[in-house]
């Protein structure tokens, strides 16, 4: 994957890198983690935190070296250009486009996949995705899900 860098944009990485890793020990703890979450306007959970590092932490140390930061960035970078999608299925699952996705709503568009969602729990994914817990997912709620989808 570093090969598909350009030398100005590894550089840049090592500079975002070296900005998050506040004690310098060449790698990125939890704490930095979150920290760095929260630079960038996220108000993470502790566990889309711990999600997000055992995700990209593929040696499994706890920390995330440069070149999982690498992978985790690309990752980001591949996330970001499909948002437009995004935005269409969050629409197309807001069935009365007040800006929210009811349990109903999501219920609705799981059934129209049938047996390939069968098992899927409209209730269990709202439980866990809806961070701010009044019964509705907003597009930020959305996308968190769909993230840890992606991801």
């Amino acid at each position: 994957m570093v090969d598909t860098l350009s030398k100005s944009e590894l550089e840049e990485l090592q500079g975002a890198f070296a900005a998050n890793d506040k004690d310098g020990n060449g790698s990125i703890d939890i704490k930095e983690l979150e920290e760095a979450l929260s630079r960038v306007g996220r108000r993470p959970t502790r566990f889309e935190v711990a999600n997000i590092m055992r995700r990209f932490d593929s040696d499994g140390d706890g920390r995330i070296n440069f070149p999982e930061f690498i992978v985790m960035v690309m990752k980001k970078k591949k996330f970001a250009s499909v948002e437009a999608d995004l935005r269409r299925a969050f629409n197309y699952f807001d069935k009365n486009g007040d800006g929210f996705i009811s349990q109903d709503e999501l219920r609705s568009v799981i059934r129209l996949f049938g047996d390939k969602l069968k098992n899927v729990d409209a209730e269990a994914i709202m439980n866990e995705a809806d961070e701010n817990g009044d019964g509705l997912l907003n597009y930020e709620e959305f996308l968190t899900l769909m993230g840890e989808c992606y991801f």
